[in-house]
Parts: structure tokens; sequence; C-alpha cells
């Protein structure tokens, strides 16, 4: 702690409160749901330090921004940068793409201090299930703090030189637009105001308040019992926060206010004989705390790496590999560096050379080395799942009159996203048969959508105007396919829903043709929604990539395979998936010719929808051609040729 502040032991021992929090939601989020809310208490106790030292030194009048920023650098940077070289070095070998392309930009952010503006720009939120595998996510709250530290000391420059005697009066203003902005925008945008420093800073303002304002809680609680009933408070708003506070769309919002102001209150009041500030002042809670830096740096790229290379990390491993490397950060690079580096460039020419290093070997090895095991699986295209098919925009602004009046027959593709993915080789098809082709395929939209969904208000005005479209088409075929496990899982029986809807379809066209779903992968609870990451543990552990299909998907296929029965009629064809991907063992096929067939764990890729289309779809659509030319044949030849090779 700077010489400008006598030494406290208990703001150690609150160091750990924080650092536990966040470990543990980190390594079992259902343990301890709020635990994220650490961040949150570390803001505050940095803004209180960091305002003490500032404005004590611009009253003082010896106050030096580069003295000042040369010390946050000092103290700040050498772990951070050793941090983000192994994370990358590591990142190289074995993640696959995108994590492995995205992550030297990330570290580059969290050595420039912009990596909550990179994060918010290209994440779909710090609770989005693919910021698992981020594995310098955890940066963003260092960038807010950096932030801070070039902010804050420029805005009490300027006051106290030109206001002085409003000084207080514009720090609390600054804090409370900060914190009537952090609520407002919550709801407004979400992931903008977790991450970004305008509506996060009123929370290290808050400790600076008490910095500036200097107020005498202990002339009012005068007492050891008193002091020590606060304390019991503030350390069970904390808790409890930790607790009670959940993650999701409605955070931050007001909710840090609790671990916040339990926070204020433990650094205002001061008593060394409470028994909280007694605790927090043991040797345990203060060498924890004083470690607080590095296990924040090092927990979460180990949390995430592990999970690369096991499906199911020991905790107990996980917690000694966190505490051992954070320690010998602690002892040996961050105390070391921050005392006997004098200029702070020699620095920030390490970080920029270890960037620069991971950058040519990021481009020298096209795959992760260790994931070669795995054909294209690391590769761009093993991700593609037909995005440029997405229907939405068209179905609400495009005028489909002209096609609808076209002579040549019509094939059009109708349903969600898993209609979507077939499109590609059914376009291809559709061009060398003479056929005009039509997707009025949207992401989330089934066929059987009847009310605005939360993520898609849009969703009943799009699918009742594609079923206008299909009925001034009047396609020759329609292929139809959905996620059928959601559309039988709302809880009352949608057979006849689904019966209805095929029987509308149906009436608009001469042949139709129903695909069911293709095999969702079961997951572990460790993996849940991350196949990718469970597949790469797989291999790096030298395990067979066994990946078992729920059993949803053969319910969900017989009740459609029920309602098509149900109408009776030869012109719906019923195509079932599940024999072509399911291997005689009874496991997924998500490898064909080494070749991924799988863009997440229930979307086809490319690949794999060529796959499909060759053995299922192919056949009965060449039943149902029209009368070609030479040159349309010629055309044919060469579309299923290249085929394969989408």
């Amino acid at each position: 702690m700077s010489r400008e502040l006598k030494y406290r032991p208990e703001i150690d021992g609150l160091r750990t409160i924080a650092i536990l929090g966040v470990i543990i939601f980190h390594l079992k989020p259902d343990l301890l749901k709020g635990g994220f809310l650490g961040v949150d208490v570390f803001f505050v106790i940095s803004g209180f330090l960091i305002t003490t030292i500032i404005y004590k030194q611009i009253r003082e009048q010896r106050f030096s921004f580069w003295a000042f920023w040369k010390r946050r650098f000092k103290r700040l940077y050498p772990a951070l940068a050793i941090t983000v070289a192994v994370t990358l070095v590591i990142g190289t070998l074995i993640l696959p793409y995108p994590e492995r392309g995205a992550l030297p930009l990330q570290a580059i952010g969290a050595l420039f201090s912009f990596s909550n503006i990179l994060l918010w720009k290209t994440t779909g939120g710090y609770w989005d299930s693919a910021s698992e595998n981020i594995s310098l996510l955890h940066t963003w709250s260092l960038s807010v703090e950096e932030q801070f530290y070039v902010c804050i000391p420029i805005f009490l420059f300027l006051c106290y030189s030109r206001f002085k005697s409003h000084v207080k009066k514009l720090f609390f203003a600054l804090f409370f637009l900060s914190l009537i902005s952090c609520v407002v925008f919550t709801d407004i945008r979400q992931s903008a105001t977790f991450y970004l420093l305008p509506t996060r800073m009123w929370e290290l303002l808050l400790g600076g308040l008490f910095a500036i304002y200097k107020p005498n809680l202990n002339a009012v609680f005068r007492t050891t019992y008193s002091v020590t009933a606060i304390h019991l408070i503030a350390i069970s708003l904390i808790l409890a926060s930790y607790l009670l506070i959940e993650d999701g769309e409605n955070f931050p919002g007001f909710y840090p206010l609790f671990p916040c102001i339990g926070t204020f209150l433990l650094l205002s009041l001061r008593d060394h004989r409470s028994i909280v500030t007694r605790l927090l002042s043991t040797n345990f809670f203060v060498y924890i705390g004083k470690l607080s830096y590095s296990l924040y740096l090092w927990h979460w790229p180990i949390i995430v790496y592990a999970n690369y290379f096991t499906p199911s990390p020991d905790i107990i491993g996980l917690l000694l590999v966190t505490f051992g490397v954070s320690a010998l950060s602690y002892h040996f690079i961050e105390q070391p560096l921050r005392s006997h580096v004098k200029h702070p460039l020699v620095c920030l020419a390490v970080g920029a050379s270890t960037v620069a290093i991971c950058f040519l070997g990021l481009f020298a090895l096209p795959r992760a080395p260790m994931l070669k095991e795995l054909g294209n699986f690391s590769d761009p295209i093993a991700l593609t799942r037909g995005w440029e098919y997405e229907a939405t925009e068209k179905i609400l602004d495009m005028d489909f009159s002209p096609i609808a009046s076209s002579p040549s027959p019509k094939i059009v593709v109708v349903g969600s996203s898993h209609a979507r993915v077939i499109c590609k080789p059914i376009d291809m098809f559709a061009q060398a048969n003479g056929y005009d082709f039509i997707s009025l395929a949207t992401s989330s939209i089934a066929i059987t959508t009847s009310a605005p969904l939360p993520q898609r208000p849009d969703a009943l005005e799009i699918n009742n105007r594609r079923f206008e479209l299909v009925k001034e088409i009047k396609p020759d075929i329609i292929i139809v396919a959905g996620k059928w496990t959601s559309e039988f899982s709302t809880g009352e029986d949608m057979t006849l829903v689904v019966k209805n809807k095929l029987e509308e379809l149906a009436s608009f066209t001469d042949r139709m043709f129903v695909l069911g779903q293709v095999p969702l992968v079961d997951l572990p609870q460790t993996h849940k929604d991350t196949m990718r990451r469970f597949i790469v543990s797989l291999s790096l552990r030298g395990e067979p990539i066994r990946l078992n299909p729920s059993p949803k998907v053969f319910k969900a296929n017989e009740i459609l395979k029920a309602a098509i029965a149900m109408l009776n009629t030869e012109k719906i064809v019923y195509i079932d998936p599940t024999d072509l991907l399911i291997t005689k063992d009874g496991y997924v096929r998500v490898f064909e010719d080494e070749a991924f067939l799988y863009s997440d764990y229930h979307h086809l890729n490319d690949f794999g929808a060529t796959v499909l289309f060759k053995a299922l779809l192919y056949p009965r659509l060449i039943e149902n051609k029209p009368i070609q030319t030479k040159s349309n044949k010629a055309v044919q030849a060469t579309s299923l040729r290249a085929a394969p090779d989408l």
C-alpha cells in the first residue's frame, strides 16, 4: 500500500472476501450465484485507495501525473503481461476456431486497457455461453480500473485548479450521474452498461467519496459494540449479495449497491477491536488478500483451459493449481518486478514482444497443433451453417411477386435455423435443375410460432407473412425443417398444431418433404452448450470422440411422424435423418472422412448439410425434377461434382 496511507490489514482481508467470491462463482456458479460481485468489492476498495492518494497530493500541490501513472503501471503491468503471454502460448496450441483467432486481439485489449470495450463489441455479453471459452474475459474489469486511473486524476486536478471550492460537489455529481446512468441504461443497453466505465465508475467513486468527504463516522458510532454491529451488517450485505443476487439481463442496475455499500461501511468505520476487523486482519485473510491480484489474473485462464484439457476438471485440483501459480506469480513476478524495474517501458516492450511473437505463431500454425487429429474441426468452415440464407429481412421487405409469376418450377425451404442450414445444397440443386429457389428460413421462428418471442418480438408477424408468401408463390416443392424438440416441449399437445400447419403448407404445393430433427448432442453439465470444447477435451486426453444423442430428438421425431401420418396423404413425405447421423454403436456421427459435420451441438454445418442432402433429399428431389435442356444437364453434373467440397 502507498506510503500516503497507513497500512490497514483488514483491507487485504476484504480483498480476500472479494477474490474468493469471484473464484467460487467461476468454479461452481450454482454454489455462489452472486460471487461475481466480488469484482464490485474490488472496485470500491480501489476507488478509495486511489482517490485518497491523488486528492491528498493534489491538495498539497505535489501531484505528478507521470509519477502516479508510472506507479500504477509497475504495480499492474508485469504480472498482467506474463499472464497474457502464457495464456496466448497455450491458446495457440489448443484452441480451435474462432477462439484461437480472437485471442491475439483480446490479448492486445488486455495489455492496452480496452478489453472491456472490445468484449462489449465482440461478444453477446458477459453471461453469453460463448464467453465461457474466452480465456481473457476477466480482464474487462482491469481495463475499467485502468481507464479510471487515467481519468480520475485529470478530473480531480482540473476541479481543484478551476473550481477549488466545489470539488466535493462535482465529485458527488459525477458519482450520482454514473449511478443513475447504470440503473437507467441496464434496461436499454445491458451489455454496454455492464462493460463500460461511465456506467460502472460510480462503484470506484463510492470508495472515493470517503476520501473526498472524510466523514467521521467513528464520532457517531463511538463504542466497539456499535462499530462491530455496523461491520456485521456490512459483511452480511456482501455475503448475502453473493448468495441471493444472480446473473442475468437485469444486471448491473442497482444490484451492485448492496456489496458496494457493505464495502464502503467496512472501509469508513475503523476499530481494530471489532470482531470483523480482527477476523479480516488474521494472517490467512491478509495473505490471500495480498495474492488477490495474481489470483484474479490467473484463475480464469486456468479454469477455461482446464475445461479444454478434461471434460470434468477436479475443483480441488483447480484450486490448488490456481493458488500455487498465483503464489509464484506474486513472489517471483509481481513483487520483484514492481520493485526492481525502474522504467515502465521495459514492461511495455516485453508485452509488445509477447503479442508480436504470438501473432507470428498464429499465422505460422494455421491450425492448433494439438488438434491435428480432428481434421478440419478448427477451421472456419466447420462453423458455417447457411447464414446467407437467413430470410427474416426478405420476408419483411421483399416483393416476391416476380418470383411467383416466373414460369420456372420452384423449391421453397420453410422453417427455423434448422431449415436454413440445409439451404445451400438445395440451392445448388435448384440452379442445376431449372428450379427457382426461395429460402423462407428464419432463426428461432418455427412454423408453429403463434406469438411474439422474447428474443424475436416480430416472430408472429414473420411467420404469418411467411405462410402468405408460400400461398402466393405456390411452389412445386416445399421442404420443411425445424428444431422439433423445442416445438414439442411447450407443455401442451402440439401434435395437432403441427399437423394443421403442415396441412396448410401442403395445400399450396404438389410435393412436400418434412425433415425430422438431426440428432442433438447430449453434453455433460460441465460442458452444456459447448460441444466443441468437449470434443477438444476428449481429443487432448486421447479418448475416442463418442457423443451421446439426446433421447428427446427420437421422441420429437416420432411425434412429428405421427402428425404426418394423421394427414394420410402421399403428398407429404417424412424424412428421418437419425439413421444417417447415428453410428452403429449409438453415438452421434460428427465426422465424415475427417471432416466435421456439426456447427454446434444441434446444427449441422455446410458440409454436414451436403452429406444429409446427398443421402436423403437428392434421391427424392431428382424424382420430381422438371424436363431439362442440355445446358441444364451440364450444369447439374458440374454442381453435383462440386457438392462434396462445400
